[in-house]
């Protein structure tokens, strides 16, 4: 039940992708300021556009993992795979927040 929650959830962002995705991509092929920007704001900010963009790459893998395993006798490790999707979207929503806060 728990690995059918955590790929639901984790499989939920990606209904927005096509759009997060043009968006992303119209990001990273902008010009750069012109002003100085320090290096927080810019790991921040390439960590979001970057980890946002990549994301199908790593929750796929990990689902279909979660599910191969599910089969076996191996259910904690199914759940353990359908659990980092949700890592990762919370270290790229962390990168977003630290922009925010950062590029003020």
């Amino acid at each position: 039940m728990r690995l059918w929650f955590w790929l639901i959830l984790g499989g939920l962002p990606l209904m927005i992708y096509p759009f997060l995705l043009v968006a992303n991509v119209m990001s990273l092929a902008g010009n750069p300021s012109s002003e100085p920007v320090s290096l927080v704001v810019q790991l921040a900010s390439q960590g979001f556009l970057w980890g946002s963009t990549l994301y199908p790459l790593v929750y796929i893998p990990c689902a279909l993992i979660a599910v191969l395993c599910s089969f076996g006798e191996s259910d904690h490790i199914a759940v353990r795979f359908a659990f980092m999707p949700i890592l990762y979207l919370g270290a790229v929503i962390a990168c977003f927040f630290l922009w925010l806060a950062t590029s003020s």
